[in-house]
């Protein structure tokens, strides 16, 4: 019996101190994670006016009339880009109503992350009303590294830089300087009659 003992102690011993070590590694592990984020936030940052937009705080569908819907919106006073996530997400799609919930990842346009958490119901059923809502919560980069996969972050802010330079910002801008120029002559115009 006591080799027994003896044997359970010195492997009791041998699982902590390798315990002790996994803990240390991922510890070492979710710091190098934290200063990649950091430098992964610091490298898009004079792109995040460019590359976010509202954030809905709520969605409401109702019926104002018995045959026709409507839908309100609201958004969130901050401006971000969606990183990861699932919200807002339906529990039961075939059902005909059901809840609604889920959470996103957002970096938002001053370089801090937040959390989307929705929350509400839906229905399928005309007369009733479906109802979504979002609660915006700050979080640090630790937060961010210990729930989210931060290899993920970086593949989706290089999908969304590389989708902004190839998109429509530059047509858009030439665009808008043709007009600027057809009402700056429309203003010299009607000002040389004055």
């Amino acid at each position: 019996m006591e080799q027994a003992v003896e044997k359970i102690t010195a492997l009791a011993r041998s699982v902590a101190e390798q315990h002790s070590t996994m803990e240390a590694a991922f510890a070492e592990e979710r710091a190098a994670e934290e200063r990649l984020l950091g430098q992964l936030v610091d490298a898009v940052r004079p792109a995040l006016k460019a590359l976010s937009s509202r954030l809905k705080a709520s969605e409401t569908t109702f019926w104002p009339t018995s045959t026709e819907i409507a839908t309100e919106k609201t958004y969130h006073p901050e401006r971000g880009v969606r990183l990861d996530g699932n919200g807002p997400e339906r529990d039961h799609p075939r059902a005909n109503d059901g809840g609604i919930g889920g959470t996103d990842l957002v970096l938002l346009d001053d370089g801090t992350f937040a959390r989307l958490d929705w929350t509400g119901t839906w229905t399928r059923w005309q007369g009733r009303t479906s109802e979504e809502t979002s609660t915006l919560t700050r979080i640090t980069l630790r937060d961010v590294v210990e729930t989210w996969d931060v290899d993920e972050i970086a593949a989706t802010l290089s999908e969304r830089l590389e989708a902004q330079a190839t998109g429509r910002a530059s047509k858009t801008t030439a665009s808008a300087r043709q007009r600027t120029e057809k009402l700056r002559a429309v203003a010299a115009l009607l000002g040389g009659r004055g």
